[in-house]
């Protein structure tokens, strides 16, 4: 039986036969977390499973305001707090706390530990909502403070590696950003791409003009259509997977 149910079962949070149920949902389903498919099911909330991990890892869990430490910042790039949702707290005497969302790996804070440096620092438990969000709202103000325009140099505007490799960095990016459309602009100068967040057009990169005609092979191949009719109006979709 899931520790996590025996603990909610305990505190009379959920009966049995609903834990039952959503261990044989699963076992159809192993990827999926128990506490996922409690929330799944509204037998479980993000502050019922916060305390249980809290609990599990013997650390503080934070229901504060979530102050971000610039410091940190500066050092680690927010990518990955994002991509492992870590929140990058201030301490009270600016001290650095993070405030992890999961702990069912607690090697995600080995970087942070031994290659950054933060051997000292607080690690605490978060609720899963509040990071998500709090992180969130981290990305839109450094989106707005600093854009996140940079020049793309491919040796040669033509390899079609290079260029596969960035359109799919390109595509986490926007993904990471929260945008809601990608523009790929050519002009005279270059390749200008901007995505769309919170309402505004926000530059993401440069690619230089050489690069125009793989980019398009790139973006028709992903969509299944032919490359030769790149100079009609063409609608098209394909599927992305962020990891």
């Amino acid at each position: 039986m899931s520790k996590l149910g025996e603990t909610l079962l305990q505190d009379r949070k959920i009966k049995e036969e609903e834990l039952k149920f959503c261990l044989d949902v699963q076992k159809i389903n192993p990827s999926d977390r128990i506490g996922a498919v409690l929330k799944h099911f509204n037998l479980a909330n993000d502050k019922d499973i916060a305390k249980f991990n809290a609990m599990k890892v013997g650390w503080e869990l934070f229901e504060g305001a979530y102050v971000p430490n610039r410091q940190v910042l500066s050092i680690v790039d927010i990518t990955y707090f994002v991509k492992h949702q870590i929140y990058p707290l201030a301490g009270l005497n600016g001290e650095a706390v993070f405030v992890l969302a999961y702990i069912e790996d607690p090697r995600v804070t080995d970087p942070l530990r031994n290659e950054y440096g933060f051997e000292d620092a607080k690690f605490c438990v978060g609720v899963e909502s509040d990071v998500r969000m709090a992180l969130e709202k981290l990305v839109l103000e450094d989106t707005r403070s600093r854009g996140m325009s940079t020049l793309v140099v491919v040796e040669d505007g033509t390899n079609v590696d290079s260029l596969t490799a960035w359109f799919d960095e390109m595509l986490q990016k926007a993904v990471l950003y929260r945008a809601t459309d990608v523009h790929i602009e050519p002009s005279k100068k270059g390749i200008n791409v901007r995505f769309r967040v919170d309402g505004n057009l926000v530059p993401a990169c440069f690619l230089s003009c050489e690069s125009l005609a793989t980019v398009a092979n790139i973006v028709l191949g992903r969509c299944r259509k032919d490359p030769s009719q790149f100079h009609k109006l063409i609608d098209g979709r394909f599927s992305f997977q962020y990891l």
